[in-house]
């Protein structure tokens, strides 16, 4: 659909991550379902408000979220630069306790890197077929956030050297932007405009 081929390579690679992913020690309960509408900040902190497809699964997959901000979400828009990583650091700086093997950056940026992997993969695979005609995408449409979802998998993965994972984003995120563009730059969530 979007002309770009996916190397062996890369397709071993994203095996790789799923089964870490799938095998991996960072295990907890998770509410999945982290839209917007399901959360409630407190004074007392954020409350998860539906448990409908909770489940316990890999800690780190919700922490890719925070890259890939309410993925399942229909409205899913962007946060602004640096927000994603402030969040990201906090919420390692809080389970290092209970997981220390997170507090080594080579075994976090690997985990994570196995889970952005994943999260973005399993979204294009559920969004990409329903996305509709080519060339009609905005700036708050899934096309947009596919693609910036992708060109963020991209410069995550150069920055850690995972050069066929990078290349391969960054094509995907070019194909997309052929297909449902031109200017598929994700808009930012009103709060932050």
């Amino acid at each position: 659909m979007l002309g770009v081929t996916t190397s062996d390579a890369v397709i071993e690679q994203v095996t790789v991550a799923s089964q870490r992913l799938n095998e991996g020690e960072y295990r907890a309960f998770s509410p999945v379902d982290l839209a917007p509408e399901n959360n409630l900040v407190t004074s007392d902190g954020v409350r998860f408000l539906d448990f409908e497809h909770g489940r316990v699964r890999n800690a780190m997959i919700d922490v890719a979220h925070l890259r890939v901000p309410f993925a399942f979400w229909r409205g899913a828009l962007a946060l602004p630069a640096g927000m994603s990583e402030a969040m990201i650091a906090a919420w390692r700086a809080e389970v290092t306790g209970l997981w220390p093997g997170l507090a080594d950056d080579d075994e976090f940026t690997g985990a994570l890197l196995d889970s952005h992997v994943a999260c973005v993969w399993t979204q294009t695979a559920r969004e990409l077929p329903g996305l509709g005609d080519a060339g009609d995408a905005g700036p708050t449409s899934r096309a947009a956030a596919l693609e910036s979802w992708w060109r963020e998998l991209a410069a995550r993965a150069g920055q850690l050297n995972a050069d066929e994972i990078a290349e391969h984003a960054a094509a995907v995120a070019e194909g997309i932007e052929r297909s449902f563009g031109p200017g598929l730059e994700l808009a930012l969530y009103p709060a932050f405009r």
